[in-house]
């Protein structure tokens, strides 16, 4: 609890009580992984992974995110061996992927922005992925710049995929695709073209406050991400999809009069 690790001696635990947690520490600037789990479930809360070779390295093992974030890491913010849950938390500017998961994952109320690499620079998922109330925006690669998936496909629910890029420029391509299915609802993703299917999805623009922030550059905590008048993901989202978190990432009531927004923020609280 409440630790700072710093220039270049990682954190590893192999063995733990259930239910282990790391609260309100940060890692920053390691040459080896700021954490590393190994047969140990545990779950990182309100932490900060900055600058590290890896923010966490999660291996044979389940890991937990709650109001975390994983900034500017070199080759992973989160690399993951085992069923992954990510809620509240932000991942922003790391090199090659912000999450890196063999296993299922899902994600809740996250921001993926400005993060880098060959494919699937948000997050490259390959044992199923479900994404929820999250934003992708301003992630780069080669191929797939938002997210990149398996065989085992993914779900998307009330969330927003925008300026993402790869070869292709910013098309629906740049913001997802993979070689399983994936199930696409209530979202807004840029360049859509309805290929996937699903209901209630735009390519409309999301109109967010301000997407760059002061300083011009994606994935800054200066970046506005939150939704402006009269948004098309206002409003938009399905309440009645499974695990819709009760807050948004400011905290805020998640379900207003019955109705919910796209993306990790309600407008007008």
């Amino acid at each position: 609890n409440g630790s700072e690790v710093t220039g270049g001696i990682a954190v590893e635990i192999v063995s733990a009580p259930a239910g282990f947690t790391v609260r309100g520490s940060s890692f920053i600037d390691n040459w080896v992984p700021g954490l590393r789990t190994s047969g140990v479930d545990a779950t990182v809360t309100d932490c900060k992974f900055v600058g590290n070779s890896v923010g966490w390295f999660c291996f044979s093992s389940n890991c937990t995110v709650v109001g975390s974030q994983f900034v500017g890491n070199d080759s992973y913010g989160i690399y993951g061996g085992g069923y992954t849950q990510v809620i509240d938390s932000l991942f922003l500017r790391n090199r090659n992927h912000g999450l890196f998961t063999w296993d299922p994952a899902i994600l809740i109320n996250s921001v993926f922005a400005g993060n880098t690499g060959q494919f699937g620079a948000g997050i490259a998922g390959f044992g199923g992925v479900y994404v929820l109330n999250s934003v992708f925006f301003g992630n780069s690669a080669d191929s797939m710049g938002g997210m990149a998936v398996g065989e085992s496909g993914a779900t998307i629910r009330n969330s927003i995929f925008w300026s993402n890029s790869d070869n292709t420029g910013f098309t629906q391509h740049a913001q997802f695709a993979g070689l399983g299915t994936i199930n696409v609802s209530h979202s807004i993703i840029q360049g859509w073209t309805g290929s996937w299917g699903g209901i209630g999805n735009s390519g409309a623009d999301p109109l967010f406050v301000d997407p760059l922030g002061p300083d011009g550059n994606v994935g800054t905590q200066d970046d506005d991400l939150r939704l402006s008048l009269g948004s098309p993901a206002i409003n938009a989202g399905d309440p009645n999809t499974s695990f819709l978190p009760a807050t948004d990432l400011d905290g805020h009531a998640r379900i207003l009069c019955g109705r919910v927004d796209i993306g990790a923020y309600e407008f007008g609280i």
